[in-house]
């Protein structure tokens, strides 16, 4: 999940530099991601929520 968010981040950063000639940014607009992109950011963030739910119940004993 981190390397694909950071290929993700990566590419954004090459198009801005080469393709908009701006600084580049963290920023990435999830309409922009292929139909295939935007399925794994989903999946992604659940993974990252149920990891979040698990750290909280582990370190906090609730849910």
């Amino acid at each position: 999940a981190y390397n694909y968010l950071m290929r993700l981040r990566f590419m954004r950063q090459i198009t801005t530099i080469m393709d908009e000639e701006k600084i580049p940014d963290n920023y990435i607009n999830p309409h922009n991601l292929s139909a295939l992109d935007q399925i794994m950011l989903k999946e992604i963030f659940k993974m990252i929520e149920k990891l979040q739910q698990n750290l909280s119940v582990e370190f906090t004993g609730q849910v």
